[in-house]
C-alpha cells in the first residue's frame, strides 16, 4: 500500500513531472495521469476510474455520493490530482462545498469506469439534485445558480441518459431543469430537451402526458406563439379535471399569461384570480407562499392594463410582502420592476427609475440575460419620459441586443418599436421608419399580435405627414385597428389608432368619417378606468383652475406651445359652454379627458378632490 504524500514526495513527483512532459510533449495529460497512477496502491488505481463519468468535474459532496470513493482514499487522490494540475479546486460564492473542476482533457484520458451501476447513480443523483436546486433557488438563488451553472454539463448528460432510457423520472427530470435554461437563455438546449420529452408523452391525463405537454406548451409560449400554447394549455385544463391541484394552478397561470400577453387582460386576470383561489385551497407546503406571491403580481399587471392602479398597487404590495417574508430575491425584482411601470404610468417617474433600478441591479447579481435585457428596456421608458433621449436610445439599444442575442424575438420586437419612437423624437427619421419596420415583422413572426399593432399604427403616425402616402398609411392604420378589435381594448389602446384614422379622413377631405373615429377615440379613452389616474400628475393645475374660474392664464402657460383646440375649448367654457359633444368633437382622446373632468368639477365641485390630494 502506498503511504501517505509528505511535502518532499510532492516536490520529488513535480521534478518527475516536469521531465516526462519533455518527454511526452504532444501527450500531456496522459503521461501527467500515468504518473498520478504509479503513486497510488491498487485499490486507488481502481478507484480512479470512477471519476470519468462526470462532465467536466462536480461538486465534491456529489462526486463522493457518486463515485462512493472512502474519504481517505479521496484526500490522496485529490491532493495528487491538484498537485499535478489535473484537477483545480474551486470556491463558488456562498457556498461552503468545494467545485472540482477537471482539466478539459481529464474525463478522455481516463480509462473510465462504463459500469452500469455507475451511470445509474450518477444519473439518479443529478435527478435528486435538479430537485434540490429548483426549490432551493427559491430561497438562495444566488448559490443555487452558480452551483447550477457549475453542474449544467452533468445535469444535461444525466437528463440525455434518462430520456434514452425512458426512465420513469425523466420528464420530471426535464421539467425541473427547464426553469433554468430558460434564465440562462440557453434556447437550444430546451429546445432540444423538450422534443426529446415530448416523445415520451404517455396516456392522455396521465402525469407523462401532462408533463410532456406543459413542455411543449411552455415552449410554445417562450416562442412568442401564445395563441398555440393558450390552445395546449386549454387541452391539459380540460383533462385535469375540476378538483384543485397544483397543477391546475400551473396551467391557469400560464393561460392567464397567455391571454395577456394578447391583449386580453380582463380575461387574464380572471384565470389569476381562480388560480389564486385554488391555491388558497390546497394544502401548506414550502412553495406555495411564493407561488401566491407570483400570481398576486401577474393579477396587479393585469389589473394595471385594465386602468385599476389602486387594485394593482394592493395585489402588488401582498406580493412583495410575500417575496419579502419567503427571502426570494428574484420575486422581489420582479415586484419592484411591476411597480417601478405602475408608477411610470401615473407619471411618478422618480418612484419609477428607482424601482427599476433594484429589478435590474437584482438580475445583474442573479446573472439572467432577459430579466437585464427587460430592465434596460424599462429604463428606456423613464429616459424617454423625461426627454433624456440618448440615454433612453442607449438603454433600448442595450435591451434588443440582449433579447436578439437570446434569441427573443418578441422582447426584441417590442425594443425596436420603442427605439423607433425615440430617434423620432432625435430626429433620426430614417432610422424610425426601419425600426417600425423591423417590429412589425417581428411581431408577425411571434405571433405578438399587441406588438405588432403597435408598431404599425406608429409607422401610420410617421408616415401621415407625406401626402403620397396616405393610401399606404391609411392600409397600415386599418391592420393595426383590425388586430386591436381582437384584443382588449385599454390594454391595446385602441383609441389612438380611431385617432389616427381621423387625421388620415381629415386629410383626405371625408370630414364624417374624421368625426366618428375621433368619437371613437374618445369614447374607448374615457371608458378605461387608468384615464383619470394619468389626468392627475399632468394637468391638476389646469383642471382645477378653469373649474373654479381662478388663476386660468396662469396655469395655460405651460400650455404655450400647441394645445390650439383644448385652449379653444377653455374659453368656450369660460363663456359658459357646457355641451360636452360640442367642445370635445375637435378634440384627441388626450385632451378630451381634460375638458370632461373640467365639465365634472363644475358639475360636481367634490369630484375635483381627487385633484387636490
Amino acid at each position: 500500500m502506498a503511504r501517505s504524500l509528505e511535502t518532499e514526495d510532492l516536490a520529488n513527483l513535480e521534478s518527475r513531472l516536469n521531465q516526462l512532459m519533455l518527454e511526452l510533449p504532444d501527450n500531456p495529460v496522459k503521461a501527467t495521469l500515468q504518473l498520478v497512477i504509479e503513486q497510488l496502491d491498487e485499490e486507488s488505481r481502481q478507484l480512479l476510474p470512477r471519476l470519468g463519468v462526470f462532465q467536466g468535474g462536480a461538486m465534491e459532496d456529489v462526486l463522493l455520493d457518486i463515485t462512493e470513493i472512502p474519504t481517505e482514499k479521496w484526500s490522496e487522490l485529490r491532493s495528487l490530482l491538484e498537485t499535478t494540475g489535473l484537477i483545480q479546486v474551486k470556491t463558488l460564492l456562498n457556498i461552503s462545498v468545494p467545485y472540482i473542476q477537471f482539466h478539459p482533457s481529464l474525463t478522455t484520458a481516463l480509462q473510465s469506469d462504463n459500469s452500469e451501476n455507475l451511470r445509474y447513480r450518477h444519473q439518479r443523483c443529478y435527478y435528486e439534485l435538479s430537485y434540490y436546486l429548483l426549490f432551493e433557488d427559491f430561497k438562495n438563488p444566488v448559490a443555487i445558480r452558480a452551483i447550477m451553472k457549475s453542474e449544467l454539463s452533468n445535469l444535461l448528460f444525466a437528463i440525455k441518459g434518462a430520456l434514452a432510457e425512458v426512465a420513469d423520472y425523466a420528464l420530471n427530470f426535464v421539467n425541473n431543469v427547464n426553469k433554468f435554461l430558460d434564465y440562462f437563455g440557453l434556447k437550444r438546449d430546451l429546445v432540444q430537451l423538450n422534443q426529446q420529452a415530448a416523445k415520451l408523452a404517455g396516456e392522455v391525463g396521465s402525469q407523462n402526458w401532462y408533463l410532456s405537454k406543459g413542455c411543449v406548451g411552455e415552449q410554445s409560449y417562450n416562442a412568442g406563439h401564445y395563441t398555440e400554447a393558450a390552445n395546449i394549455f386549454t387541452e391539459i385544463l380540460t383533462n385535469l379535471g375540476t378538483t384543485a391541484s397544483y397543477n391546475r394552478c400551473l396551467v391557469l397561470g400560464h393561460l392567464g399569461r397567455c391571454f395577456h400577453k394578447q391583449g386580453q387582460a380582463e380575461r387574464a386576470a380572471a384565470y389569476y384570480q381562480q388560480e389564486l383561489n385554488e391555491l388558497k385551497k390546497l394544502e401548506p407546503s414550502k412553495n406555495i407562499p411564493i407561488k401566491i406571491s407570483v400570481v398576486y403580481t401577474d393579477l396587479a399587471d393585469a389589473l394595471r392594463d385594465m386602468g385599476r392602479y389602486a387594485n394593482a398597487q394592493t395585489a402588488y404590495e401582498q406580493s412583495l410582502a410575500i417575496a419579502q417574508e419567503e427571502n426570494n430575491e428574484r420575486q422581489v425584482a420582479v415586484v419592484n420592476g411591476q411597480v417601478g411601470t405602475l408608477e411610470l404610468v401615473q407619471g411618478n417617474l422618480a418612484e419609477a427609475e428607482q424601482r427599476y433600478r433594484i429589478n435590474l441591479d437584482i438580475f445583474q447579481r442573479l446573472k439572467e440575460p432577459i430579466g437585464v435585457a427587460i430592465g434596460w428596456s424599462q429604463l428606456g421608458y423613464v429616459y424617454d419620459e423625461r426627454k433624456q433621449w440618448e440615454a433612453s436610445e442607449h438603454a433600448y439599444r442595450h435591451a434588443a441586443n440582449i433579447f436578439e442575442a437570446q434569441g427573443n424575438l418578441s422582447g426584441a420586437a417590442q425594443t425596436w418599436n420603442n427605439l423607433a419612437v425615440v430617434t423620432k423624437k432625435m430626429g433620426k427619421l430614417p432610422d424610425e421608419e426601419a425600426w417600425y419596420r423591423k417590429a412589425i415583422e417581428g411581431g408577425q413572426k411571434t405571433q405578438d399580435w399587441l406588438s405588432t399593432a403597435r408598431a404599425l399604427n406608429n409607422l401610420a403616425d410617421l408616415l401621415q405627414n407625406q401626402p403620397d402616402r396616405l393610401p399606404e398609411v391609411q392600409q397600415l392604420a386599418k391592420q393595426a385597428l383590425a388586430i386591436k378589435e381582437t384584443l382588449d381594448p385599454a390594454t391595446a389602446e385602441i383609441w389612438r389608432t380611431y385617432d389616427t384614422l381621423a387625421i388620415i379622413a381629415d386629410k383626405q377631405g371625408n370630414a364624417q368619417e374624421a368625426k366618428k373615429n375621433r368619437r371613437l377615440a374618445r369614447e374607448t379613452k374615457a371608458n378605461f378606468a387608468g384615464t383619470r389616474y394619468e389626468l392627475k400628475p399632468k394637468h391638476s393645475q389646469l383642471i382645477l383652475a378653469v373649474a373654479r374660474g381662478e388663476n386660468v392664464k396662469a396655469a395655460l402657460q405651460r400650455y404655450a406651445k400647441g394645445w390650439k383646440n383644448l385652449k379653444t375649448a377653455i374659453q368656450q367654457i369660460l363663456a359658459g359652454e357646457r355641451d360636452v359633444e360640442k367642445l370635445c368633437e375637435p378634440l384627441t382622446h388626450y385632451d378630451a379627458p381634460i375638458i370632461t373632468a373640467i365639465l365634472e368639477g363644475i358639475k360636481r365641485p367634490e369630484s375635483l378632490e381627487w385633484f387636490e390630494e
